[in-house]
């Protein structure tokens, strides 16, 4: 066979097995991302896991828990029951997209890993149950806000956690440790307040999870991220949270372009 008639065939070949692969992503398990045991300290539910499949049903689990909407309950009390759920609902490990999930962002992590990398809340939920520090504290960022709590994503160059809004102050909780830190009276502290007190830090975060006190100890290169709502923690992970939006619908697009032009090859060399 000619190139001719070689190079259009290749072409709606590799169109058609991108378009297969992304709809057995989006309808199978085969979408999902690699799942990890639970550390010995965490809190896991595999019920949960598997029952709250979708970033809705992981709000009404925590509704659910809480006995009453979250809205109508006090701040502190909806986001102890948001934390919770948070924390049971995950394990430890960077959820990142595989072939299948989307063939493109996959594609383009084999060049930098942060194009892999899943940061749409949905999919952190919808497609497996292990997600890295930065994940996990924003599943529970976007979920603060949308009961109502302004919260904020932060960056300690090292571990990241968030924080919500209320009582007229930041209080900090940190998801993937399974961590909060309350003062003497009880209230949480905030990133800032937790700088000043290592002796709270060293209660908090005892035994393997002491790693991360000396990124709270030092505040020169910690990143606050309160706007826009919803936003993360550096602008790089924004534009990539855009991006990955975007390549939701790419992956089908350019599979689909990959069959016409090989179509229009043919036909057009044909003559």
């Amino acid at each position: 066979m000619t190139m001719r008639k070689v190079l259009p065939f290749l072409l709606s070949l590799l169109g058609v097995i991108l378009l297969g692969t992304s709809l057995a992503g989006d309808v199978t398990s085969l979408g999902d991302y690699e799942a990890r045991a639970p550390r010995a300290w965490e809190q896991f539910d595999l019920n949960l896991a598997e029952d709250a499949r979708s970033y809705d049903a992981l709000l009404q689990r925590a509704a659910l828990a809480a006995g009453q909407p979250l809205e109508a309950l006090p701040p502190e009390k909806a986001m102890d029951a948001l934390y919770k759920t948070v924390t049971e609902r995950f394990t430890h490990g960077l959820a990142r997209h595989n072939i299948f999930s989307n063939w493109l962002l996959w594609t383009l992590g084999q060049l930098h890993p942060a194009f892999s990398t899943v940061h749409d809340e949905e999919s952190l939920v919808s497609r497996g149950a292990s997600t890295f520090c930065s994940q996990s504290s924003y599943v529970l960022l976007s979920l603060a806000n949308d009961v109502g709590i302004p919260s904020r994503h932060v960056g300690l160059n090292g571990h990241v956690v968030m924080e919500a809004y209320y009582d007229g102050k930041w209080h900090m909780y940190d998801p993937d440790m399974e961590v909060v830190v309350p003062d003497e009276s009880g209230r949480l502290l905030s990133v800032n307040a937790l700088a000043a007190r290592e002796d709270l830090l060293r209660q908090a975060y005892a035994g393997p999870r002491a790693t991360v006190i000396p990124f709270f100890t030092s505040t020169v290169d910690n990143t606050f991220m309160s706007y826009p709502p919803g936003a993360w923690f550096v602008w790089k992970s924004q534009v990539l949270y855009l991006f990955e939006q975007i390549a939701a619908y790419l992956k089908y697009l350019l599979a689909l372009l990959l069959v016409i032009l090989g179509v229009t090859a043919a036909r057009t060399w044909r003559l």
